[in-house]
């Protein structure tokens, strides 16, 4: 059977117009996706520059001796290193690290930590180096 020109054009004007509801659709959904995403982007670039900055506290041997000696560690050396110091504490409790990290980044950015516990009860010998930020 052969189609005659006048149902070959309706044919293809049907599937034409099938396919434009489709691409249509899809279209529409893509640029809602796309004005979603860009206004979590606006907003988190919005947060980002609202943000109050985290003022350091002066980077000093005596600040870092008097942090501690608050934790009462036993400090083996404080050696001044290029733009920060770099300290070795003979032995740290393992539940105490993590407070005596946050309190360092008070005063500077530490960029190198050591821990070793040679003794397997949680107490470290540590070894790191803060910088001034």
């Amino acid at each position: 059977m052969v189609l005659k020109r006048k149902w070959a054009y309706i044919l293809t004007g049907l599937i034409l117009l099938i396919l434009f509801y489709i691409f249509f659709l899809d279209y529409s959904s893509l640029k809602n996706f796309v004005n979603v995403q860009h206004m979590k982007f606006k907003e988190f670039v919005f947060l980002l520059n609202n943000v109050e900055r985290k003022k350091r506290l002066p980077l000093t041997e005596s600040s870092l001796r008097m942090v501690l000696n608050r934790y009462r560690l036993d400090l083996k050396g404080i050696t001044e290193i290029t733009n920060g110091y770099q300290i070795e504490i003979k032995e740290v409790d393992g539940k105490l690290l993590p407070r005596l990290i946050g309190e360092l980044e008070n005063y500077g950015k530490v960029t190198e930590i050591e821990a070793v516990d040679n003794t397997g009860r949680g107490r470290f010998y540590l070894k790191l180096k803060i910088i001034r930020s």
